[in-house]
């Protein structure tokens, strides 16, 4: 088994590079050659020299001297595409389809029986096993990180341990004895180097030094060596006694068999975060991970700083103890207005408050929450980007063609109480403004009063929730057309009331998970359960569930800790697939490539809620999103929890 006779090594014509490593060439620059590294993307390797995809202007070459046809075979043995893409029209056809595949790696296959190796090319999904996915995704929850290279550094690892057991015995190059070191190249490395890396200069092959590490697939070795160097390292293989001995010689102090110590993997370490500007910084590293909270809690001598990032909290890493004070300091200086909870004898009590500040040209508002505790202040962030962008319409809900229909008829009406329920983070408050945004056309007086008010709307009256307890007998003589109460039921629930039983709507939002908890929580906030079952018009369930990348999303093996973690029936657990997103180049690495819209339209009816315009349930949509791979499980626990063994509600 040759790496020659491959189709990837007969495709791509690279040449040895180190282990681990082809060197391809590029045909617009005289045959220049970039080393691709094992488990790299060979259908997005670029040229060092040009930039250009060396993996597009090879199928050129090869579509111009054997024409479409042969290119296409060429391609299907390589992996590249599937049989239903043949027969190809052109490479150009092919992208413009999207039908070439975009996560083809570099691979090593070892066979022991035929004492052999050869390098090729293969889907990663392929090459990763289900339990490495999941121990990869307890490694994201636990300190974040991109999947698809926590991913790979798993698969190296494997690669790596079957390489120093079986490399030498099929062939591979390798230092076996002390001897085959060329004493030319023994000052090659400084000492600090050989003792950090456990690396041995052996030789020299044309402008690359050869050396023999404990790891020859280690790219952070291989990089760290090059830029000590200034050039080309090809890494080989070595035996525990031929690098002890080899060290010992250049002296070296032994350290056994062991793999090298922990110093060379910093990169894990959960040192304090050393930032001259921690409120600045905590918030930058917050909007490019796209997270909605920051929070930072005090240990014993450190701080704890976590993001929550589409709803999943992970711990990132430690800081040091003075960053929360700080961050504290800071926003009780960008507060905007008074700051609830002042400082009170006794137990301590949370100081709330909203600021507004600006990262590195982008505007940000936040909410934020203080608890003083003994061993210092912990803090919560809530980041709102204050991006000037119109409301969603009505159309942008996730309802049907028919259900968006039957709901704009139920506003037209211009009476009764219009709910809008989701959870915490499910894209309620977007649907309050595209409800509101509808009723300045229909026309009336429109009156919003909020909590925490967040975008103007021209027509619209705006009011923070204090004011409208004040102005309360103001605002109902005359009676608004139209009232809107963001997240204050329980406050306002007497001007909802006044409202609806004088002629004219309300709309209020509900934080809840479905249509029937959302008018139990009406009932709860004052609103009795026979007037809203009279005069609630229809109920508006929504969330926002982010979208699996089509590119690089893979289906893995559920395991049994998600089974208890997110309280799911283990019988419909097992006939749901699990589908992650590695991160690719069209996702920007994230595994998600925005949100879907998720909506459920009903209205109460005498026997119960009653679907409007035949809206499907929130729980079947939430099953056929689950089953096509589009959205992730763990986003839709709560609505599968109570699915039944037939997958509709229990």
């Amino acid at each position: 088994m040759g790496e020659r006779a491959t189709p990837a090594g007969e495709f791509f014509r690279w040449r040895p590079a180190g282990v681990g490593r082809r060197a391809i060439p590029c045909p617009r620059c005289e045959g220049a050659r970039t080393p691709v590294r094992l488990l790299e993307n060979l259908l997005e390797a670029l040229c060092a020299r040009c930039g250009r995809n060396l993996a597009l202007e090879r199928a050129r070459v090869v579509e111009r001297e054997e024409g479409p046809a042969a290119l296409g075979e060429r391609l299907l043995a390589l992996g590249a595409i599937e049989d239903t893409d043949l027969p190809v029209e052109g490479l150009d056809a092919l992208l413009a389809r999207g039908a070439l595949r975009r996560d083809l790696r570099l691979t090593l296959d070892l066979d022991l029986e035929a004492r052999a190796f050869a390098y090729g090319a293969a889907p990663l999904r392929e090459l990763v096993l289900p339990e490495e996915v999941e121990r990869a995704l307890e490694d994201r929850r636990a300190r974040g990180g991109v999947l698809n290279e926590l991913l790979r550094e798993r698969a190296l690892e494997r690669l790596g341990a079957s390489l120093r057991s079986v490399g030498v015995e099929v062939g591979l190059p390798a230092l076996t004895s002390a001897s085959e070191v060329d004493p030319a190249c023994r000052r090659a490395l400084p000492p600090r180097a050989l003792e950090v890396y456990r690396a041995v200069p052996v030789r020299r092959e044309a402008d690359a030094l050869v050396v023999a590490a404990w790891d020859p697939l280690d790219d952070e070795v291989i990089s760290d060596l090059e830029a000590l160097v200034e050039g080309p390292v090809h890494t080989i293989l070595a035996t525990s006694d031929a690098l002890g001995q080899a060290l010992a010689d250049l002296g070296i102090r032994p350290l056994g068999d062991d793999p090298p110590p922990p110093e060379l993997d910093a990169r894990d370490a959960a040192g304090p975060l050393d930032l001259a500007l921690p409120f600045e910084g905590i918030l930058l590293e917050a909007l490019e991970e796209g997270a909605a909270e920051v929070l930072v809690e005090p240990r014993a001598g450190r701080g704890s700083l976590r993001f929550r990032v589409k709803g999943e909290l992970r711990k990132e890493r430690s800081v040091g103890p003075e960053v929360a004070s700080a961050l504290a300091d800071r926003l009780e200086e960008l507060a905007i207005g008074p700051i609830q909870g002042g400082p009170v004898q006794g137990p301590p009590k949370v100081r709330q408050g909203r600021a507004r500040c600006e990262v590195s040209g982008l505007p940000v508002t936040l909410d934020f929450r203080i608890l003083h505790t003994p061993l210092g202040p912990a803090v919560a962030l809530e980041l709102e980007g204050e991006e000037e962008r119109p409301p969603a319409g009505l159309s942008h809900l996730g309802l049907t063609l028919d259900a968006l229909a039957a709901f704009e008829a139920v506003l037209a009406r211009g009476t009764g109480i219009i709910v809008v329920a989701g959870p915490r983070r499910g894209g309620k408050t977007e649907a309050y403004h595209a409800v509101l945004e509808r009723a300045t056309r229909i026309g009336g007086a429109v009156v919003s009063v909020e909590r925490r008010p967040r975008r103007d709307l021209p027509g619209v009256t705006l009011l923070e929730l204090d004011q409208a307890a004040a102005l309360r007998d103001a605002l109902l003589h005359p009676v608004p057309d139209w009232l809107g109460v963001d997240d204050g039921a329980d406050e306002a629930a007497r001007l909802i009331t006044d409202v609806a039983l004088a002629g004219g709507a309300a709309v209020v939002t509900v934080t809840a998970p479905d249509a029937r908890t959302a008018l139990l929580r009406l009932e709860l906030a004052g609103i009795p359960a026979e007037l809203a079952r009279t005069h609630v018009r229809a109920v508006l369930a929504r969330r926002v569930v982010p979208l699996i990348c089509p590119r690089c999303r893979v289906a893995c093996q559920q395991a049994k800790a998600p089974t208890r973690r997110l309280r799911l029936d283990p019988a419909l657990l097992e006939r749901l697939p699990r589908w992650v997103g590695l991160g690719c180049p069209a996702c920007a690495d994230q595994g998600t490539r925005g949100v879907l819209a998720l909506a459920e339209l009903v209205r109460p009816g005498p026997e119960g809620l009653v679907p409007v315009a035949d809206s499907a349930p929130l729980v079947a949509r939430a099953l056929e999103l689950v089953r096509q791979g589009d959205a992730p499980v763990e986003a839709l626990a709560d609505l599968l929890a109570g699915a039944g063994p037939g997958g509709l509600p229990a």
